[in-house]
């Protein structure tokens, strides 16, 4: 899309495409494009193609045309009377005029086709125009490439184009060449070029005329030589002749090495010796044609006997040298090279000689093994090898092994084995396994021959008359085939031998009856087949022939397998036994052989015949065998299969038949119908087992029809599987299928019947048959009667009964299902109704007769499917409860149904029920069946409903009773005696929580818990203790029950109020007795009576009250209790031991809303507090998010209730873990990932609560307390006040936050107890050491604060045991602190004392080498500091920071480098630290010390690059400056110091690559620096001079120039080149004049190179801009007179002047003297347009000739049109116009310049 237009046309000229390009050239308007003329060109070049093909086919047919004119010719002048008839001169004189005329008239037609590729006016192609290429050259026109395009002719290069490329005769070739020559000759002489074709030009390259020439020369001479030598018989001219026999496109296109006439001649010599050699090896077996067998072989050994001379000289082998010889000149074979290409030739030859001369070394005795060369090998030609080596092995008698070897030796890949097999053997026909296509397509396969499938379908025909219509066998159309098929069978009867198994090998007529009947396999031939592959020896002996006539070979071998044998041949009955003895390895084959000979040999193959000891007799050497290998496919072996086929039909054999047909049949289509119909035939005659033969018949339609027929005479169960096989099969015909299921469908019906229980009397399925057509109503009801319903139905299908009979079979049915509980089929049979008010019929009885549970379910289903429109809105809500609690109902156990059974219209009551007896698992059930089922329905709640009463009962999971209280101070240790006295209570406790918190293994075993189950003796210590206490005075409950409000509260009591033993606690909990209101324990209140205000129930009340309402059963409880006492003691205690299981009570709920509320408000879980059981109870909970925030809310919960005492705060806190990762797990499943590190977090602060319940700790807080991180932090914080440092680590590890604050503040109190070792361990766990030592810092914070700490102490304290540590209380730290006083440090360095070396473990373990350093500088051991840093190669940065800076700080920079020369007197190690000083120096500004340190390395030329630096140093005037030059000169001496340095040096380069660190520099570089220093003294004494003159004129508020420079420093020398030209500016204007500057200046702009230009014309604008005209003047002339500036130079300074000078009126006069000043014309125009002045630009411009004036009056127009100047712009325009015109006049006058 974005390719040009001629893209687009060019591409369609290269593909042909010449309509679309004119489509294109239209379309886009190309005709006058280049690409048009070369789609002309395309188009006339392919036009001329097609013509040239047409000529030349004219020009190919020419002679045979001029012979027939030439015939015509002489007929009619032997016709005409009074001539005389023409001679033989005269008619080849008539014919070569013939052959002239048709030449000249090929020629100008040839002539005209290249006319028509030459440039017309009427269709031009620029590409074929004269000089066209010369026009497109744009290279040198004295250069090679003109030359060569100057030679060029289009006109010839296109005839020369058609002769190389297109033609295929030799006459158009050579006649297109002549028509190119004669026009390039033309058009040569035309333009007036002469070339000599002969001298070639420079580089060798040709032109188009020499190539031409070149060509035409050689064609020429070829045409000349063939001409010399033609015969008589050749009718055409020599001119035209083909020389090579091919046309010059593919002389051109050979591979030729260059084409010149000696090449080409070259070429023809070697064809012709070629041709003779080949001629004369062609011949060299002519006169040995008649040679075979001896006589060859004698030939052979004649040749090999040839001396050596004499083979040299035959020519037979010096012609086979001789062609390899040829043929390497004519194509060079490399075999080495990258194209290797076979030599056939080579091989061929090579091969030859090879064989030759195994040939006659396998003659000759076995120990010559030398080479053997034969004069003449080319005599192995005349036999094939096969023949040689057949006649070497069996008439020769030569070893196979002999000659295998001698094969293997040459590499000869001739098989020995397969000459024997081809001499020794008969040769069988390939049997094809598999041939349906070729059979098929080859009629006369099938159709010929006795064994053929029209034979055998007559045969069948014979035997099987009675069953034609069934097997579908039709009559044959017409008596010949009858006829042939006797005349074949009459054929077989009489040529077949009557035994097979004895009968000899039947020859054809034509052998002689006095041929040999031996056999041709020899002992040595059949002993090296055995060697190499018995397989084949065993196929050997059983296909061996006899005889030669057995063999079909060639006339000419007839005598030479006759001649002189000298091995006895073996004879049959030996192949026969070698052949049995060799099957005997090869099991499969002889399998294969017995497999295949038995059908054909039937009964007559017995064990001792056909064993393996006999099975080679039967078959070797006879006809058999071909049969068994190739099977029918010859005369002989037919007969033999048609014979054994007859008998095997004419005795009923059917399996034998059909195992002929299958093992030796062509397997062709009609073969297959054949084998159909004698399955079919054996189905028919065999009777009972004759449904197998018919799965084997492939003909669907057959099978089916023979199977409705014989389906009467076959069992049932042979019936039904042969209507399956047939059903399976898809193409049988529709008609017989439909038939085919019809009957199956009866037949199963009749199974079905035939198996039912009990027994009917009939045994076979037509007796039932007929008894079902007979009496259907008394069938219909034994079937009823055995509850085979859908038996029923499809036998009612078959037999019509009455519509009663029908309703009462489904109602029956329904109530069968019913009862059976197969609610699928219940509900199939009512959906197959067609008459919904019986479906309602039937649905109402069945409600009365079965009021079961699986009944009623299924009937609510069904009801509230179909018939809930019928009902009202209340009795719909009640169908629909009763369809919930059915369906959930369905989900609990059989056995547990009958206690939810009452609840059956309340689902949510059922639920309830489950949780509050813990029947989680029944519970889960039936929570999903509710949600699957609540959607839709108006059973009065929703899934809502379900999810809260499931969060209630998770609640209640974790609540248990006590009293809300603190533990106080003393609560945190319990005392002894507590302990002792709840020491069996915790017991207690621990085994029951133990086994509450374990998983149970099901449902029916809920774990549960008493708090006095265990313990007998307490019961009996509890029992004594009651009677001691009802002794004294008797306990007297209140007359009226309390009410609930008036109950003791819990907070009231701690102890039991009857036993007053027993602590509550979480799992001892608080009961009220429903009698007296008091608060006592479960062991005193596990009895329950009436009590007035609880009806009709039993409630709890405590043992006094009980005892006093029963005071007649006191004394036998107490019997029973001493009873149960002496029945303990005689028990081992092994009962004590474990938990007896307790039965946990079942709560029954009921429809009555207010019992109900009264169990639940008393309803409490024993296992509370269970993590698992509240996990459990809201994994129900269709909402897991909400449920993992839930359990975190009940963890937050529980977390209050830690500091109570009677809480196990330890089980507490595993239990809050264990909701945490429930809830974690929660979130997981739901994929709430921002809520998992919710959960993380509270499980770390629940780490922390166990830690401190762990601990004991007082002050336990809640999650909500430490849920912040800050509050966690204040936590830390106080445990670390209260000197719990251990417990403070394991609250920042458990809560994520970093204990190295612990383990630092840990560390300093025991630093600062003197405990060193125990600080050294404490900090080794918050201090690092430093990832990099070479940082540049001091180290953390804590070890500064530690090395300072240790610098202060001076007594240092013994060191103590971690022990005292950590008991060492804050106040005996504070004392130790106050006793020690402060340390002064001494003056000199520290004494390697107990706290310096504490010091130094601690840097050298968590300290950078900075740290270290500063540690030594800090106390004077300024040696060990540059030694540790001199070891350790410590970066530049630590020397300044550590080293460096303090030594400026103190003032010790000499001891500093007093102490470096000593380590190091060449400075070469501190080199890098010295540089990195000076370069830090220099960064600060630190110049002095800088300098300082410079003289201290002697590098002198920086020590002068610092003091040019103090030179330039705050100066702001050359004036400063003169002052400070005292610095040039010193910089001067140090530069001459360098200098003299490097003179005494010399050649010292060693030395100076020492002192690499050092600044280095040439001599020629210090010089130019001198001299810069020179200079620059100079200009600072002449402007210092200067401006002091002008200061001492002027006081200095005056000059506005003092002020500009103070706040600059003054441009130097220094600086790079705009400062330097500043620098010549000022010291040119800052003179008296500029003369006594301008020398100075000019000084500096020589030695620098600077542009003088650009410092004239700064300095110009500057006097300029002050409006000092004459010291521009002056400016000027000193440019003019300095000798380097030009005209030009000194013009573009005044323009430049004049462009930024004032144009007011006051400097007008000063302008028009710097405008005169100009030499050239163009530039006092340009300048006096830049001053506005146009009308003298104008008269200068117009002053000038046209050519010259005309861009500058263009110039004036512009600036007046910009100045809005009319009069101006007017004149301006005038005058182009008038010139203009004159330049239109006067160029077509001129010869134009290009």
């Amino acid at each position: 899309m974005l390719s040009p237009p001629e893209s687009l046309l060019m591409s369609c000229i290269r593909r042909g495409n010449f309509m679309e390009a004119h489509q294109v050239s239209l379309m886009f308007d190309l005709g006058k494009s280049p690409c048009c003329g070369e789609l002309v060109f395309m188009e006339r070049y392919k036009e001329v193609l097609v013509e040239l093909e047409r000529v030349e086919q004219k020009m190919d047919n020419q002679p045979m045309s001029s012979s027939s004119s030439s015939e015509g010719l002489g007929s009619a002048a032997a016709s005409s009377t009074g001539r005389a008839r023409l001679g033989s001169s005269g008619l080849s004189t008539l014919q070569a005029i013939g052959s002239a005329a048709a030449a000249g008239v090929a020629f100008y037609s040839i002539s005209d086709i290249a006319d028509r590729l030459l440039s017309s006016p009427a269709h031009p192609m620029p590409s074929l125009e004269e000089e066209y290429w010369l026009s497109c050259c744009s290279s040198d026109p004295s250069g090679l490439l003109t030359t060569l395009l100057e030679e060029l002719s289009p006109a010839a290069m296109a005839a020369f184009d058609l002769a190389c490329c297109h033609c295929q005769l030799w006459k158009t070739s050579r006649q297109l060449l002549d028509t190119a020559e004669r026009r390039l000759n033309s058009s040569l002489e035309t333009r007036g070029v002469r070339i000599d074709p002969k001298v070639p030009h420079s580089q060798g390259i040709c032109g188009f005329p020499r190539v031409l020439q070149q060509i035409s020369k050689i064609l020429s001479h070829f045409a000349t030589n063939k001409g010399s030598v033609k015969t008589e018989a050749v009718m055409e001219d020599p001119v035209f002749s083909s020389p090579f026999g091919c046309c010059i496109q593919e002389v051109l296109l050979c591979c030729n090495p260059t084409l010149t006439e000696e090449s080409i001649s070259a070429r023809l010599s070697l064809a012709q010796r070629l041709e003779t050699t080949l001629h004369i090896l062609s011949t060299a077996t002519d006169n040995t044609e008649g040679s075979a067998g001896s006589a060859l072989l004698a030939l052979l050994v004649e040749q090999a006997g040839l001396k050596q001379a004499e083979r040299d000289v035959h020519p037979v082998r010096s012609n086979m040298k001789q062609l390899l010889r040829s043929l390497d000149q004519l194509c060079p074979f490399e075999p080495d090279g990258d194209l290797a290409r076979p030599d056939y030739v080579r091989s061929f030859l090579d091969y030859v000689n090879t064989l030759a001369s195994v040939l006659v070394r396998s003659l000759a005795s076995e120990d010559q093994s030398g080479e053997v060369k034969l004069g003449n090998p080319l005599l192995v030609l005349l036999q094939a090898p096969f023949q040689l080596l057949s006649h070497l092995l069996f008439d020769r008698q030569v070893s196979p092994d002999r000659v295998l070897s001698l094969l293997q030796q040459e590499g000869l890949r001739l098989s020995v084995q397969q000459v024997i097999v081809q001499r020794c053997c008969e040769t069988l026909p390939l049997w094809f396994s598999c041939p349906a296509a070729e059979t098929d397509s080859d009629p006369t396969r099938k159709d010929d021959g006795v064994f053929s499938v029209a034979s055998l379908s007559a045969l069948l025909q014979q035997h099987a008359q009675e069953h034609k219509a069934t097997l579908g066998i039709t009559e044959t159309p017409s008596a010949t085939q009858s006829d042939a098929s006797s005349d074949s069978e009459a054929s077989v009867d009489d040529n077949t031998p009557t035994n097979l198994s004895t009968s000899p090998p039947s020859q054809s007529s034509s052998s002689s009856s006095s041929s040999s009947n031996s056999f041709l396999l020899t002992p040595s031939a059949l002993s090296f087949l055995k060697s190499r592959s018995p397989l084949l020896a065993t196929l050997a002996c059983l296909s061996a022939c006899k005889g030669e006539n057995a063999r079909a070979q060639s006339s000419g071998w007839s005598g030479y397998f006759r001649s002189g044998r000298k091995e006895v041949v073996l004879d049959g009955e030996q192949i026969s036994r070698e052949a049995d003895s060799l099957l005997k390895d090869f099991p499969i084959l002889w399998a294969y052989l017995h497999s295949l000979a038995e059908p054909v040999l039937g009964a007559s193959l017995t064990e001792g015949e056909g064993g393996s000891a006999g099975l080679g007799a039967v078959i070797c050497g006879k006809p058999l065998v071909t049969l068994l290998l190739s099977g029918p496919q010859e005369g002989v072996t037919q007969a033999v299969a048609a014979e054994a086929f007859q008998k095997a039909l004419s005795s009923k054999d059917l399996a034998r038949a059909l195992s002929l047909l299958e093992l030796y049949g062509q397997g062709c289509s009609q073969e297959g119908a054949l084998r159909d119909q004698l399955l079919a035939y054996a189905a028919l005659e065999d009777g009972v087992e004759g449904t197998g033969q018919l799965f084997r018949v492939q003909d669907a339609n057959l099978r089916a029809r023979v199977a409705l027929q014989a389906l009467e005479q076959w069992p049932l169960s042979s019936c039904l599987e042969l209507l399956d096989f047939c059903l399976s099969d898809l193409s049988t015909a529709a008609s017989l299928r439909t038939d085919l299921e019809l009957k199956k469908k009866e037949l199963d019906i009749y199974r079905w019947m035939l198996n039912l229980q009990p027994r009917l009397p009939w045994a076979v399925w037509q007796e039932l048959r007929s008894e079902s057509k007979t009496n259907p109503e008394a069938m219909l009801s034994r079937m009823l009667k055995a509850k085979e319903f859908s038996l029923c139905a499809q036998w009612v299908e078959l037999y019509p009964v009455s519509e009663q009979l029908r309703l009462q079979l489904k109602t029956e049915h329904l109530l069968h299902l019913l009862e059976k509980g197969q609610t699928d089929q219940a509900f199939q049979l009512l959906e197959g109704l067609s008459d919904f008010v019986v479906g309602l019929e039937i649905c109402e009885h069945a409600l009365d007769r079965c009021p079961g549970l699986a009944a009623c379910h299924f009937l609510a289903d069904y009801l509230t499917l179909h018939f809930q429109r019928q009902v009202s809105p209340s009795r719909r809500q009640h169908i629909h409860a009763l369809h919930l609690g059915s369906k959930v109902l369905l989900t609990l156990p059989p056995v547990a149904r009958r206690d939810y059974f009452p609840l059956l219209s309340e689902p949510l009551l059922m639920l309830e029920q489950l949780l509050m007896n813990l029947k989680v698992d029944w519970a889960d059930m039936a929570v999903r069946t509710l949600r699957s089922l609540v959607v839709g329905q108006e059973a009065g709640f929703g899934a809502e409903a379900i999810d809260t009463l499931l969060a209630d009962y998770a609640s209640k999971a974790l609540d248990f009773s006590c009293a809300p209280r603190e533990r106080s101070r003393s609560d945190s240790v319990i005392s002894l005696q507590d302990s002792l006295m709840q020491c069996p209570a915790q017991d207690s406790c621990s085994l029951s929580s133990s086994q509450i918190e374990s998983p149970t293994p099901s449902t029916s075993s809920t774990p549960t818990r008493t708090s006095s189950s265990n313990s007998l003796d307490r019961e009996r210590d509890r029992s004594s203790a009651g009677r001691k206490r009802r002794s004294p005075a008797k306990f007297q409950p209140p007359d009226q029950p309390p009410g609930r409000k008036d109950w003791v509260p819990d907070t009231q009591q701690h102890v039991c109020m009857v036993c007053h033993r027993e602590r509550f606690t979480m799992f001892n909990r608080r009961h009220h007795c429903r009698r007296c209101g008091r608060l006592v324990c479960h062991a005193c209140s596990e009895r329950k009576m009436l009590v007035d205000g609880s009806p009709g129930e039993e409630v709890r009340v405590c043992d006094q009250c009980y005892t006093y309402f029963h005071a007649d059963s006191d004394d036998e409880m107490e019997q029973a209790e001493v009873a149960g006492s002496l029945a303990v003691t005689e028990k081992d205690l092994d009962g004590m031991m474990h938990l007896p299981e307790v039965i946990q009570q079942q709560i029954q709920l009921s429809t009555n809303s207010a019992e109900n509320q009264l169990l639940r408000s008393e309803f409490y879980y024993e296992q509370a507090p269970s993590a698992y059981l509240c996990v459990a109870i809201l994994s129900l909970h269709s909402d897991q998010t909400a449920c993992g925030h839930q359990l975190i809310v009940h963890c937050r919960s529980l977390s209050c209730k830690l500091t109570n005492p009677e809480v196990d705060a330890c089980l507490l806190t595993d239990i809050m873990r264990q909701l945490l990762f429930s809830a974690k797990l929660m979130f997981v499943k739901v994929g709430r990932s921002q809520d998992l590190a919710l959960c993380d977090s509270y499980i770390s602060k629940v780490d922390v609560l166990k830690i401190l319940v762990a601990a004991n700790y007082k002050y336990v807080p809640s999650l909500d307390d430490i849920l912040e991180t800050s509050a966690v932090t204040r936590l830390r914080n106080q445990l670390l006040e209260a000197e719990h440092y251990q417990l403070a680590v394991e609250v920042s590890t458990k809560s994520g936050l970093d204990p190295g604050g612990v383990w630092q503040a840990w560390g300093m109190a025991s630093l600062k107890a003197g405990n060193l070792s125990g600080a050294r361990e404490k900090f080794s766990r918050c201090l690092k050491g430093p990832v990099d030592r070479n940082h540049l810092s001091l180290g953390p914070l804590l070890l500064q604060e530690i090395v300072q700490h240790l610098e202060t102490i001076v007594r240092p304290t013994g060191a103590t045991s971690s022990g005292e540590d950590i008991l060492a209380s804050l106040r005996e730290l504070e004392d130790v602190l106050s006793d020690t006083c402060p340390v002064e440090r001494p003056e000199g360095p520290m004494q390697s004392g107990y706290l310096h070396q504490e010091c130094l473990y601690y840097l050298n373990s968590y300290g950078t080498h900075l740290a270290l350093i500063s540690f030594w500088v800090r106390h004077d051991s300024m040696t060990e500091a540059l030694t540790y840093l001199l070891n350790k190669e410590c970066p530049e940065e630590v020397f300044l920071d550590g080293v460096l800076q303090p030594s400026l700080e103190r003032g010790r920079l000499g001891t500093l480098q007093g102490i470096m020369e000593k380590l190091d007197p060449g400075l070469e190690t501190c080199s890098r630290y010295l540089i990195a000083s000076c370069q830090f120096l220099q960064r600060r500004g630190y110049f002095n010390t800088l300098y300082q340190l410079q003289q201290f390395m002697m590098d002198h030329v920086r020590a002068a690059m610092t003091c040019i630096r103090f030179f330039t140093h705050g100066a702001s005037s050359y004036l400063q400056l003169g002052e400070q030059q005292r610095w040039l000169v010193q910089a001067k001496e140090h530069l001459r110091a360098y200098l003299q340095e490097l003179q005494g040096r010399g050649a010292g380069r060693r030395k100076s690559q020492v002192n690499s660190f050092r600044k280095m520099m040439s001599s020629s570089d210090v010089s130019r620096h001198m001299n810069t220093i020179e200079l620059q003294l100079e200009v600072t004494r002449f402007l210092a001079r200067c401006e002091n003159a002008a200061f001492s004129k002027s006081p200095p508020t005056s000059t506005p120039s003092s002020q500009s420079s103070a706040s600059s420093s003054p441009p130097t020398l220094f600086g790079g080149s705009p400062m330097k030209v500043e620098v010549a500016c000022k010291v040119m204007l800052g003179g008296k004049n500029i003369e006594e500057g301008f020398g100075i200046a000019y000084r500096v702009i020589q030695d620098f190179q600077l542009e003088a230009q650009a410092v004239f014309t700064r300095a110009g604008q500057r006097l300029v801009r002050q409006r000092q005209y004459g010291a521009v003047r002056q400016l000027f002339k000193c440019v003019s007179e300095s000798g380097t500036a030009t005209k030009n130079d000194c013009d573009t300074l005044i323009l430049s002047c004049v462009s930024i000078a004032d144009k007011g009126p006051s400097d007008a006069r000063e302008l028009e003297s710097l405008i005169l000043e100009t030499k050239s014309t163009e530039s006092k125009i340009k300048a006096y347009l830049l001053c506005a002045k146009l009308r003298p630009a104008y008269l200068l411009a117009v002053k000038l000739e046209a050519s010259r004036a005309g861009p500058l009056v263009q110039d004036v127009l512009q600036a007046a049109e910009g100045a809005q100047d009319s009069v101006m712009q007017n004149i301006c325009r005038q005058w182009l116009s008038e010139h203009h015109n004159k330049s239109s006049q006067q160029r077509p006058g001129r010869p134009t310049a290009r």
